[in-house]
């Protein structure tokens, strides 16, 4: 017998060019309370999906609440849920996958001086039977990044003034500890775990944004500090963002998006939102680091053709006068992942949208007094600037693509990924109700679409919030976000709130 999810699913739709086919999506819904979004989305590829209820909230409140967890098989059929009690500023640090069994670090994102615990749960993927191991119990700072490692926890515990790099053994009542002697106005970066050689990488920088270099921070499995080093680029370009890769093999990789040092703004911290002239590559071999390739968004393939008019002709002139690269006014944190054994870093160009509204008002005497005002209505996505390198780090293409066909938001999320198989590479970006999609090799100059399905024929998209598109395992993919939902033909209630995640995949 077919779920009675899967009824109006199974018939595929075939690219335009012929070359590959994207299956209908596949389709789950989480019942949304109205105050208690957004979610936590972890990935665990071919094992499924796990989706927790609490992302660390902003509220200043020590309330227990339940907190829930679902866990998705790959055709999206719920295979078990876990309800506990948390505080419900908790969040999930990060994961483990090991042999069937996930391990999550639990920890306070938001209060300080409060000593709460950290917790790891154990569950087990099968059946959700799970354990709970409570770590760190005089941590005092919410939790940057946190590991876990066969029977080994690092936790990265920073504010605005205090750094620490923390490990014990799990069960364990020795915590080892490095405190960083000077940290104000500091801010970590990214910290990665090398799971062969068990060290631990920590990069930060001056979160004034006046320096012009990062700091990298190597540490042991007792927190020892075994090195540590300035990341910088050339005197004309200084670093922005970076993010931290280790390989298979154990090697090091620093990926980031570089500014020209003429231009004093780096990012703006309200919004995360940056200037940005181009990437950059890096390798560290231990005791010093290698700059492998840089590139100007300026040098990026048939870009003349896919930047907006005003930053196309900004580029021909100070290409016409000799002058230095341009930068990008605004452009969202990049994105830093893997497909098929490339390497792949996507910038997404990205501006501020206003509207005017009018309002009359009446004086004392009668009198009609207009009063105009500015609106923030979100964010439009303009376009994608995507490099793709090979695994030692080394650029093999480059794409520009338009994305200025999807929905506004009001939340700086990311809303491209990309597919690179043997053949072809695709682009594929959504909103609430289409996925957008196409090929960058070979090239194709139109968007092909696909039209999500709802889970009944007769639901009507009222409202939807922060949609988007993540890569899954190989070919497969999520469109996930928030939406509020009519159907008056159900009988009962015919208004929903949810959190909806749709599986669509190229064959």
């Amino acid at each position: 017998m077919i779920p009675r999810f899967l009824l109006p699913l199974l018939c595929l739709v075939t690219f335009a060019t012929g070359f590959s086919q994207l299956d209908r999506p596949l389709r789950a819904e989480i019942p949304v309370s109205q105050g208690f979004f957004p979610f936590a989305l972890i990935n665990l590829e071919e094992k499924g999906v796990l989706v927790h209820t609490a992302t660390g909230d902003a509220q200043r409140t020590s309330q227990y609440t339940a907190q829930d967890f679902f866990f998705y098989d790959v055709f999206l059929r719920q295979k078990w849920q876990i309800r506990m009690q948390f505080p419900i500023e908790y969040a999930v640090v990060n994961h483990a996958l090991n042999e069937g069994n996930l391990q999550l670090i639990l920890r306070n994102q938001t209060y300080r001086n409060t000593h709460t615990p950290t917790f790891l749960m154990n569950v087990n993927l099968n059946d959700g039977a799970l354990t709970i191991d409570t770590l760190f119990t005089l941590a005092k700072t919410p939790t940057t990044a946190g590991f876990v490692h066969h029977s080994r926890v690092w936790l990265v515990q920073t504010d605005r003034s205090d750094c620490s790099v923390n490990t014990a053994k799990i069960g364990d009542t020795v915590l080892h500890k490095y405190d960083f002697p000077r940290f104000s106005n500091q801010e970590v970066v990214d910290a990665v775990l090398d799971t062969i050689s068990q060290k631990l990488y920590l990069l930060y920088a001056d979160d004034t944004r006046r320096d012009d270099f990062f700091r990298l921070a190597v540490f042991d499995t007792v927190a020892n500090l075994l090195h540590t080093q300035e990341i910088r680029l050339n005197e004309q370009t200084r670093p922005v963002q970076a993010k931290l890769k280790v390989d298979t093999t154990g090697k090091l990789f620093i990926f980031g998006t570089y500014n020209l040092a003429s231009e004093r703004q780096r990012m703006d911290n309200n919004d995360r939102v940056t200037t940005s002239a181009g990437l950059f590559s890096m390798s560290f071999d231990g005791s010093s680091t290698k700059l492998l390739s840089m590139q100007n968004y300026a040098d990026f393939d048939s870009v003349d053709m896919r930047v907006s008019p005003e930053q196309s002709r900004t580029l021909r002139q100070r290409r016409d006068r000799r002058q230095q690269p341009f930068s990008l006014d605004v452009l969202l944190p990049f994105q830093l992942s893997e497909t098929n054994h490339n390497l792949v870093l996507i910038g997404e160009s990205i501006s501020r949208e206003y509207r005017t509204t009018t309002q009359t008002f009446y004086d004392y005497y009668g009198r009609v007094v207009p009063y105009t005002s500015t609106v923030f209505d979100g964010y439009s996505f303009n376009d994608a600037f995507i490099w793709l390198l090979d695994p030692s780090g080394i650029p093999r293409k480059n794409y520009v693509s338009d994305i200025s066909m999807t929905l506004n938001s009001k939340t700086l999320i990311h809303k491209v990924t990309l597919f690179a198989g043997k053949n072809e590479t695709v682009l594929l970006f959504a909103n609430a109700t289409n996925v957008f999609y196409k090929s960058l090799d070979p090239y194709e100059v139109s968007h092909q679409t696909l039209r999500l399905q709802p889970l009944h024929r007769t639901d009507r998209i009222v409202e939807d919030h922060d949609s988007r598109i993540l890569h899954w395992y190989d070919s497969h993919f999520l469109v996930v976000g928030y939406q509020t939902i009519q159907n008056n033909m159900r009988r009962g209630e015919n208004r929903r709130v949810v959190f909806y995640l749709s599986k669509i995949s190229l064959d």
